[in-house]
């Protein structure tokens, strides 16, 4: 893989430790409380959200840890996908947008 940052990576883990947490036609409240436990790993990783304060009082939050672990974990997993169904990269992201809309 291409240099990536260590929180990126980290992040990468933690949201694949939130799918294995999800049961699938499992109990909503189970659901819920196991892949919260399961994200909560996130305020561990150094970098994965960094806040800083401006000079005029406001907060900058700085999220491409979680933005970059979450984008390159997604990408790979619809380039398998796309390969193992001999479609291309477009009509997953396609099928996964009408399953985000519905």
């Amino acid at each position: 893989m291409t240099s990536f940052p260590e929180s990126g990576r980290l992040v990468g883990h933690v949201l694949l430790d939130a799918v294995v947490a999800y049961v699938p036609g499992g109990d909503p409240d189970t659901n819920a409380a196991s892949t919260n436990l399961a994200l909560q790993a996130i305020a561990e990783i150094d970098e994965a959200i960094v806040v800083t304060a401006r000079d005029d009082g406001n907060l900058n939050v700085n999220a491409s840890g979680i933005m970059g672990g979450a984008m390159v974990t997604v990408a790979q997993l619809v380039e398998q996908l796309a390969e193992a169904r001999g479609v291309s990269r477009e009509e997953v992201i396609a099928e996964m947008r009408a399953y985000l809309d519905s």
